[in-house]
């Protein structure tokens, strides 16, 4: 995947992109966001002035503000050059599940370094964790039951879809955002597609049995999955582990033939 060029958008059939599969990709996408084809045309640009934070131990991040005043965000990864391919494929499944998760594309050049990196959109909120106590004021338990609690204020069910699908390693309050219209998902680069998310929203979906995820939706989300992965965006092992997800997520929805009616 790391040979990808997004700005390329849209593609022949010859196993690229094609125009109306981009278009129907793109009227999944919650409308609050920009598309891929959009994060690839500012991927292109050198308008832009860098402002580096602090963004974890596994990647160097910076906002970038280009001429026209929009904001970006460039991250690039120094342990694994999968976790840009990554990164960009959940932000490919989120759009298919209508989760909100900012479009991702790989950047055309790596920094000094040689790490590869990723452009999505800057989104304006409060990371979650900006929000709650420090952990060393009110102990471990208590952060995770204040977290939590957080978490359910602001669930979002196709937040939840998603990181079930994906596993996410690492959904803790530095990794979602808090905005005037819900919760956003970020940093998907340790998507592990190992059948269990470390998650509060995956979690308060898989509490919630039988669910209430229409089955044709279901049937849906595993057709662009399949769409995905023969466009080479998903790979063999991570449809696999999805389609797992969603054949478990079949049998327990509330409309599930032999499932509960109330």
């Amino acid at each position: 995947m790391s040979g990808w060029d997004e700005a390329e958008h849209p593609r022949d059939e010859a196993g690229r992109f094609t125009e109306s599969w981009a278009a129907s990709l793109a009227a999944t996408l919650p409308h609050r966001f920009m598309t891929h084809a959009q994060v690839a045309h500012y991927a292109d640009r050198t308008d832009f002035t860098r402002t580096y934070f602090h963004g974890g131990g596994s990647s160097i991040t910076a906002v970038r503000t280009y001429s026209d005043g929009k904001r970006m965000l460039e991250k690039h990864h120094l342990d694994d050059d999968e976790q840009a391919d990554t990164e960009i494929a959940v932000s490919y499944i989120a759009a298919v599940v209508g989760a909100p998760v900012p479009a991702s594309v790989l950047l055309p050049e790596t920094d000094e370094d040689g790490n590869i990196g990723t452009l999505s959109e800057h989104i304006e909120g409060d990371v979650a964790v900006s929000l709650l106590p420090s952990w060393s004021s009110v102990g471990i338990d208590e952060f995770h039951r204040q977290e939590g609690a957080l978490a359910a204020l602001h669930q979002n069910d196709k937040l939840g879809l998603l990181d079930a699908l994906v596993g996410p390693s690492d959904r803790h309050a530095g990794n979602w955002i808090v905005t005037p219209s819900g919760a956003v998902g970020i940093d998907y680069a340790n998507a592990a597609f190992a059948g269990y998310a470390d998650s509060p929203f995956a979690r308060y979906l898989e509490d919630r049995q039988p669910h209430d995820i229409p089955v044709a939706e279901l049937d849906r989300i595993e057709r662009g999955i399949m769409d995905l992965h023969d466009m080479g965006i998903v790979l063999d092992s991570q449809k696999n582990a999805m389609v797992m997800v969603l054949r478990r997520l079949r049998a327990s929805a509330r409309q599930a033939p032999g499932g509960s009616s109330d």
